[in-house]
């Protein structure tokens, strides 16, 4: 029982990995509590059809659901059903994209057909294949999707993916599909980097983001209201009762306008405040998830340590018995060259080891990232790291090995903007000179030229 995960490569882009670590760790929680049964694959790859090309595939018992991600968020009207299959969709002016396709329900209908015809339309049945559009943001979705597509197309967003998800997957299916062989058309690897989390902070914010967006909802209906009247008062002018009866329910509709502003407000609020209290857990997890990787690690290391000693002290036993043995058959004078060889050799590395050390204090050679704790607040250090991870404060702009990581360069933004840290150092080798100091759990260099900084 539970979720499996896989994942077949890193995406394209930085947010896409962090929000598919979420996502697979809420909904593994979610199937560990529910005692359910599934696979999910992120990004997976299909020898059979190269076009076949899903965000992530869930695939469980009672039905497979094909999930699309996309990084948009504010307010959206959907086509209407009419128009439905060929409008592009449209946020705030923009397009959403939807591969080749012209709209993301065009794009997974047609991903839809291709699995069909890969794992057999019979297995779930009809409509046991299920196609989710998952807002990486708090995308609000003013109207809803046709009702001829609902039973097998839906759209939901960053907080309330569990609640769609357990929906989707709850309806009963007299089919009971073997998951582990409909994984087999897809290729990936196990992935373990989710997180344990409750999800009662995740519940939380999806109650509160569901009212802020029912509020948006009527609020947005009460001021098509005022419109409506106000446009009807105006051709009414010329019939004064008439024109009298409207004013006074416009009068009424501003006030409720008012009302359901003032109420998408208040749930605007609670929202902000449930979803600052989940990101605070999130970061408490994911604190607890790399500390136990180093506990692990030292754990490791120790264990290295006296297995070593453990050899050194049975090497020791050997030549004593050696020894021994040359003294009585007289050819001790070479086990003696040969021992004095080996301790002149241990010098030569203890020397070579001393230098090294000696290097990284003065910078002629660089040390690696995972050494920085050793070298605080030591001058003139260069460090080698691989800058993964770009982003900014009020005044500086900060690159990062890693996001949350161990090390991070600080730079002011008179020196360096984030699009210029994006474009000349995101995803390089990078070497880094000056002093290392420490903010909370991270060591920084701070950057005054950009000269410090070297892309290898």
């Amino acid at each position: 029982m539970g979720l499996k995960v896989y994942k077949a490569d890193e995406a394209s882009r930085d947010y896409e990995n962090d929000f598919f670590r979420e996502f697979s760790s809420n909904l593994v929680r979610m199937f560990d509590e529910e005692g359910l049964e599934g696979i999910l694959i992120g990004h997976p790859n299909v020898p059979a059809n190269k076009h076949l090309k899903p965000d992530c595939v869930l695939i469980t018992p009672t039905r497979l659901v094909l999930i699309d991600f996309k990084n948009h968020e504010g307010k959206m009207w959907l086509p209407e059903e009419s128009a439905f299959e060929d409008t592009p969709w449209r946020h705030d002016g923009v397009i959403i994209a939807g591969g080749t396709s012209i709209n993301p329900f065009e794009q997974l209908k047609r991903q839809k057909g291709w699995v069909e015809e890969l794992i057999g339309s019979d297995v779930y049945g009809k409509f046991g294949i299920a196609c989710l559009i998952c807002f990486q943001g708090g995308m609000n979705v003013m109207n809803k999707v046709p009702g001829k597509y609902q039973s097998w197309f839906s759209i939901t967003n960053a907080f309330q993916y569990v609640n769609r998800i357990r929906d989707i997957i709850g309806v009963k299916n007299s089919k009971n599909v073997d998951v582990d062989r409909i994984a087999s058309y897809f290729e990936a690897k196990p992935y373990h980097d989710y997180y344990s989390i409750s999800l009662d902070g995740f519940e939380a914010v999806s109650e509160a983001e569901a009212k802020s967006a029912e509020a948006d909802r009527r609020e947005y209906e009460a001021t098509q209201k005022v419109t409506e009247l106000e446009k009807k008062i105006k051709e009414a002018e010329s019939k004064e009762k008439e024109a009298t009866e409207l004013t006074k329910k416009l009068k009424t509709a501003k006030k409720e306008a008012v009302a359901a502003k003032k109420a998408a407000e208040e749930a605007k609020s609670v929202f902000d405040e449930k979803k600052h209290n989940l990101e605070l857990e999130t970061q408490k997890a994911i604190k607890a998830q790399a500390d136990a990787a180093k506990a692990k690690s030292e754990e490791k290391i120790a264990e290295i340590g006296a297995m070593t000693t453990r050899r050194k002290i049975k090497a020791r036993l050997i030549i004593g018995i050696i020894l021994s043995i040359v003294a009585l058959i007289g050819i001790g004078f070479g086990i003696w060259t040969i021992i004095d060889r080996n301790n002149r050799e241990a010098e030569r590395i203890a020397e070579e080891k001393a230098q090294l050390e000696e290097d990284y204090k003065n910078g002629r050679v660089c040390i690696p990232v995972e050494k920085v704790a050793d070298y605080l607040h030591q001058k003139g250090v260069c460090v080698d790291f691989y800058a993964n991870y770009i982003n900014d404060s009020t005044y500086y702009v900060f690159i990062d090995n890693t996001k949350n990581g161990t090390f991070a360069l600080m730079i002011s933004k008179d020196l360096l903007t984030e699009e210029e840290a994006n474009l000349n150092y995101l995803n390089k080798h990078l070497e880094a000179r000056g002093t290392i100091t420490k903010y909370e759990d991270t060591y920084e260099i701070e950057i005054s030229d950009l000269s410090q900084i070297t892309v290898k």
